[in-house]
This record gives structure tokens, sequence and C-alpha cells, in this order.
């Protein structure tokens, strides 16, 4: 459903431009930072006016910054692990350069670098290999996939641990939505109908994702089977059919509720603005509560939060 209203047009309440003058350059605190000298070359030593000698005024200088960038290079390493042995006959080698897998090529750290490209930066692999390409690395996009699959595997513990810790919170938030399962096209030149399904819980300490087949209840079950608090999703049927069967309390959102009443209005604007208004209200006491909250520790802010909940 539509979440917006329509707002009487009135220039008022239009916003200000701020107008800038000047460019006003951003502050690189985290950059390092290095003095460059800049000095004549001997065959520019001779005045031009006069035709004598210049010489260096001593403490005289113009000063600037300029931001460089220093390329990224990629370096074949030759590894080459000692070996140790005792009189008894026993043997030791070296540990070598540390690697996702122990036969493998490529180094924790190549690896890692793909998966921010891939997920922090949004580069298609394909893209990222032909960048590579330039800086003299030869590599295929299929290998850079291998390397965030064996991070995705060595991750798979952390992930499973996190939501425990999740599921025992006293509060978390639900939500799913469709994902489109990609593959190749029919004769007709269509992408196949079926859709996989990306599940999310929400707690204090993060956020775990699940991308399930579909979405039933076994697959909303994965990520609320060991919750016991309070579940905050919208009104989708899963989570009331799952609410009778685990022992979790269910708690609607008011963004979904409001939809309802949003488009109530076109027909019946008398019963259904009050409670869009009153809605909103709420909404601005929250924001406000997140306003105050800046700047306070996460007990503080839980504890504002509360208090003005209550009252």
């Amino acid at each position: 459903g539509n979440e917006r209203r329509p707002r009487d047009k009135n220039p008022q309440d239009k916003p200000k431009k701020v107008s800038r003058k000047g460019n006003k350059r951003t502050p690189q605190a985290q950059l390092p930072t290095e003095e460059v000298a800049a000095k004549l070359d001997s065959a520019d030593l001779g005045c031009p006016c006069c035709g004598g000698q210049l010489k260096e005024w001593a403490g005289k200088e113009d000063a600037s910054e300029v931001v460089d960038v220093m390329g990224t290079h990629y370096v074949l390493k030759l590894v080459k692990q000692s070996k140790y042995r005792c009189r008894c006959g026993h043997i030791e080698t070296a540990l070598g350069v540390p690697k996702l897998t122990p036969n493998g090529r490529y180094t924790v750290e190549f690896g890692i670098q793909v998966a921010l490209a891939k997920f922090c930066d949004y580069l298609p692999l394909d893209r990222l290999e032909k960048m590579m390409e330039r800086c003299g690395l030869h590599i295929t996009s299929q290998t850079l996939w291998d390397q965030i699959y064996m991070i995705a595997n060595l991750l798979s513990p952390a992930k499973d641990r996190l939501l425990k810790l999740l599921q025992g919170n006293d509060v978390v938030i639900a939500d799913e939505t469709r994902w489109p399962l990609l593959g190749a096209r029919t004769k007709a030149g269509h992408r196949p109908s079926k859709n996989w399904c990306i599940w999310a819980i929400v707690g204090q300490e993060g956020v775990v994702y699940e991308i399930q087949s579909s979405r039933n209840n076994g697959a909303g079950a994965i990520l609320l089977a060991g919750v016991h608090g309070v579940v905050l999703a919208d009104g989708y049927g899963v989570y009331g059919s799952l609410a009778k069967t685990h022992p979790f309390t269910l708690a609607h959102d008011w963004t979904h509720v409001r939809r309802y009443f949003i488009n109530a209005e076109d027909t019946d604007p008398e019963a259904a603005t009050p409670f869009v208004e009153e809605i909103g209200k709420l909404f601005g006491l929250e924001s406000e509560i997140d306003e105050v909250a800046k700047g306070k520790t996460d007990q503080e802010a839980g504890a504002h939060r509360a208090k003005v909940r209550d009252s």
C-alpha cells in the first residue's frame, strides 16, 4: 500500500536553500601526510629578468595541499618455507603466508579485498576482473567468486553464533521480502517466475539475513525458532502462525497498519484521518526521542526511551 499522503502545497513550508560561498575543502584527517619539497631544476635557476643566478630564499615558501593516489598493485610472492630436523628424525616446516585454503594461491588479505569490493563497493566480479587485469593480475571472475565462497564458509560459525545471540534478545525485528531467482531466460526471453525469499532478524547486536526458497512457516522458523521475547513484524500471516507454535510474543508495527488508514482516507476521510494523525504523533515522538538520545550512552538512551514511552 501507499505510505505517503498528499500535502498542501504551501511555498512557506519549503526549506530555504542555504547559499554556499566558495569551495569548502573536506578535511582528510585519516589520510597519511607526506611533505613534498618542490624545487627549481638547475636549468631554471637563471633569472628571466636580468640573467643573474636565482638563490633559494630561506624560510619563504608557498604551501598547498594535494590529494594523490599511490595506485593498487599486486605482488607474486615466492614463499620459501624453511625446514628443520632433529637428530631423532623429526622434521618441522616453517609456517608460510596465511591463505584461505591450505593449498590455495591467494592470501586472506586478497580474499577480503574481493569481498569488500563485491559487497561494500557493489562491484560486479567481471568488472573487478578487468580492474585487476589493468594492474597486471590475470584472474577469472570464477576465481574471485571462489574467494568469497571460502570466506563465507569460514564465517559461517560466526553467523550461527550471532543468530543465537539475536534470538536471545528481549525484542527482535523480523522481516522478509522476495528475492528474484537468477537463471537462464526461457525461449520466449522471460526469466523464471520463481522467487527466493530473504529473511532478516534484527537485534541490538546486529542483523542476520537468510535466503530461503519460500516464505512459509518452515523458512520463518529458521530465524525465530529460538526467540522467547517479543517479535516486531508486519501483518504477514506466517508470523501469526508461528506465534501459535513458538514461545515468542508477536507485536505488529504501526507502519503497515497506517497503510490501510491512508488507503481508507479516499473513501472515508472522516473516520480514517484521525487514526493517521494519531499514528503520526507516535512517529514524531520517536523522532524526538532519537534526537535526545544523540550523545548519550546506550543505557541512558534506553532509560530515556522507556520513560517517554511509559508516560
